[in-house]
């Protein structure tokens, strides 16, 4: 068994990750995580999120660090999955209901010391410890790329700003260009997510993304590369959150 270690800082891999939380509604995700030796856990399908988001693992997951994280009451198997791994859960009991803003208690987004989230509907336990940003996108994770401590990108106005004024670094896209079934568009953030320090995955081709030379342009001057996985569009699948990477 290879030896691994509890990411730090959510989202951002030191190393190269070994295991991630995923939805389990797309196997050309999973497959292609495989063949680069990536461990799929997967969320089960949670009937009170609307459809379309029932899989979607920044719906019903949040990895906090250092091993901690919580999950919608429903994700039993998740939770001894992560348990038997020595992970620890710091809430389990969070139930989601389908009209907004009921299903985003566990859509937040950590960058570094930030917590981005609509603090109104997130509960107390998961911001312990970090600087609040408080933004009126309740579907934070869903709208945010995390590329490093002090840097990410997003296709909602509300996020950029508020993270430009807290000091960040941002990148702003233009909403669209996504596939999420359901919807009119999916959103940046549910569409990749960090297999490794330097490495962010995207599910379908990044290049056609209208605003592919900026977000080339501003992961390249932080020394990360998009990669997309697969060929076709890009497909907001939930995000992959990492938990895991080589000791």
């Amino acid at each position: 068994m290879t030896d691994y270690s509890f990411l730090t800082n959510p989202n951002l891999p030191d190393e190269k990750i070994i295991h991630a939380v995923v939805s389990p509604q797309y196997p050309q995700v999973i497959s292609a995580l495989k063949e680069l030796d990536v461990i799929s856990i997967t969320v089960k399908s949670c009937e009170n999120v609307l459809y379309p988001l029932r899989n979607h693992t920044d719906m019903l997951f949040s990895y906090l660090g250092s091993g901690a994280f919580a999950v919608e009451r429903s994700q039993t198997a998740l939770l001894n999955d992560l348990d038997c791994m020595g992970l620890r859960c710091l809430s389990e009991s969070i139930e989601l209901k389908p009209d907004y803003p009921f299903d985003i208690p566990l859509n937040n987004c950590i960058i570094g010391q930030y917590f981005i989230c609509k603090s109104a509907n997130t509960p107390e336990i998961l911001k312990q410890g970090k600087t609040v940003i408080d933004v009126k996108q309740g579907y934070a994770k869903c709208s945010c790329v995390p590329v490093d401590e002090n840097s990410l990108i997003t296709d909602d106005l509300s996020i950029y700003n508020a993270a430009i004024n807290f000091g960040l670094d941002a990148l702003f896209v233009r909403k669209g260009y996504i596939r999420l079934d359901g919807f009119d568009t999916g959103f940046i953030g549910g569409c990749c997510g960090k297999l490794s320090k330097d490495m962010l995955a995207f599910f379908g081709d990044i290049t056609k993304h209208p605003d592919y030379a900026q977000i080339n342009s501003f992961l390249r001057e932080r020394n990360v590369y998009p990669q997309g996985l697969f060929d076709g569009e890009l497909i907001d699948i939930g995000s992959v959150i990492p938990i895991t990477q080589h000791s």
